[in-house]
Order: structure tokens, then sequence, then C-alpha cells
């Protein structure tokens, strides 16, 4: 009997302590929900100042800034996720693409690891573990061009591609 007691106790505190959560969360969720990523970040910001700071917090914060393209805040938050056992994949593959495009690609390689166990059969786990360290071989890659500013054709306006016809040069622009 005092097994049963301490089972409907446990879940009713559970129960309470996740509505409490949902309470805190309502308006930052609504933002989220409404696409308005930069507000919900504020206001998530602000549950954190209140000590409301949850994984779940957490992990909305890192989406947050990540769908806002703040790829540096959003590693911050995600980092704080991503050492979770119960972490969503999704939440590692973003994590992963923020530290990839913050140029860590050490870290950023062993995040689309920790994604590829976590969703084996997801295609971009897949293509990763074909080639796990692509990412050095493109930087090793990289100046295989240089671009020259021509000042006597170059102006404040938009250039667009030019071409080579003959003698003549052809190009585009917005002047």
């Amino acid at each position: 009997m005092k097994k049963i007691y301490t089972i409907l106790f446990l879940l009713a505190l559970s129960t309470t302590l996740s509505t409490a959560q949902n309470k805190d969360t309502k308006k930052a969720d609504e933002l989220y929900n409404r696409l308005k990523y930069t507000d919900a970040a504020e206001a998530y910001q602000k549950l954190l100042k209140r000590g409301k700071g949850s994984t779940y917090v957490f992990e909305q914060l890192g989406n947050s800034y990540f769908y806002i393209n703040d790829t540096k805040k959003a590693e911050t938050y995600y980092k704080r996720v991503v050492k979770r056992k119960t972490v969503k994949a999704e939440t590692v593959y973003n994590y992963a693409q923020s530290l990839k495009a913050n140029g860590k690609y050490s870290e950023y390689n062993d995040a689309m690891k920790q994604f590829a166990e976590l969703a084996p059969n997801d295609s971009r786990a897949i293509e990763f573990m074909k080639n796990p360290n692509y990412v050095p071989k493109l930087m090793e890659n990289q100046a295989k061009f240089s671009a020259t500013n021509m000042k006597d054709i170059n102006t404040e306006y938009s250039e667009f591609g030019g071409i080579m016809v003959g003698k003549d040069f052809y190009f585009s622009s917005a002047r």
C-alpha cells in the first residue's frame, strides 16, 4: 500500500512540476511557435534571469538563436543540452551545424558522430559517416582563385558577373 501512495505522490509531483514549467514558458513558447525567434529568445532569457532555467529552456534558446543565424549564442545554449542522455537527435544536429559555422571543425565532427549514433538511419548522418572529415579537405582547397577590385569599373553599386566576348568585356550593374 505504501508503494502505491509513493508512486501516486511522485506522479502528482512530476505533473505539478511540468505544469509549472508550461506556465513559466507559455509566453516564450507562443512567440517561438509563431516563429518570432528573436522575441522568443528574449523571453527565454528572462526566464533564465529569474532562475527558471531548465533543459527545455536552454534547448529553446539554442533553437531560437539557431533559427535567426546567431550560431555563437546557439552553440552556447546547445552545449548545455547535448550532454544529456535524453537529448534529441535534431538538437545535436543543430549544435553540430552551429559548431561548423563557428569554425570549430573538430568539435563539429564529434557532434556529428553523436548525431549519427542517435539517428543512424537519417540521411544526413549516413552522408556524414561516408566522409566524416570532409570539412578540413574543403578548407585545403579554398584558395583556388583570387578576386581583385578593378577600381576603373567597380562602384559602390552592385556589379554582377562579367564576361569576355572577343576583346569586349560585358557586365551588368545596378547603376
